[in-house]
């Protein structure tokens, strides 16, 4: 009776020690599933970071050698920034969450980090009339009615940035007060 009273006793133990080991090895796992999160996320971020500090100087040195600009048309390249800069929020928007800057404020001043002096109005229209545009071209032909040559060169970037659900179609200006500082060059 002793000896299966001991063996009982052994066998409560080593059962015991089998869930603590479990429970640690479950706690040890959470911990690296929230540090490899975290790790992405600054991947990340550093991502747009960088792409952001490229838009910059490719629109810099682009500014720069146009000779300048009128303060009411827009440049090819500028439209270009501007769909890069939404495209950069939009990313970034969707990593980093939302701190109540308005979109439109953080494009405004990624612009003029790449030398363009346009205010969050003029940004925010003229998203509105390129996505306005687009969305017409897209009744003419049922297959992309974009790639003839008489339309804009940036409708293939947008149904790009579409295609692959980073803007809502629908309004052109979703999530309008996500972050926007990082992916702006602003953090």
């Amino acid at each position: 009776m002793k000896v299966m009273d001991k063996q009982e006793e052994m066998h409560k133990q080593l059962v015991e020690m089998i869930e603590n080991r479990e429970r640690e090895r479950v706690v040890r796992e959470e911990a690296w599933k929230q540090q490899e999160m975290e790790r992405m996320k600054r991947d990340s971020e550093a991502r747009a970071e960088e792409t952001s500090r490229n838009l910059a100087l490719i629109s810099f040195i682009q500014n720069m050698t146009s000779g300048g600009q009128s303060n009411g048309r827009w440049l090819e390249a500028e439209v270009q920034a501007l769909i890069m800069l939404r495209t950069a929020w939009e990313q970034q928007s969707r990593v980093a969450g939302s701190d109540g800057t308005n979109i439109w404020d953080a494009i405004s001043a990624g612009m003029y980090n790449m030398g363009y002096n346009r205010t969050a109005k003029k940004c925010r229209e003229k998203w509105e009339n390129i996505n306005k545009h687009f969305k017409m071209s897209l009744g003419t032909s049922p297959k992309k009615p974009f790639q003839d040559s008489t339309v804009s060169p940036y409708f293939p970037e947008l149904d790009t940035l579409y295609n692959d659900d980073f803007v809502n179609l629908g309004n052109g200006s979703a999530n309008t007060d996500n972050q926007a500082n990082c992916a702006l060059g602003n953090g």
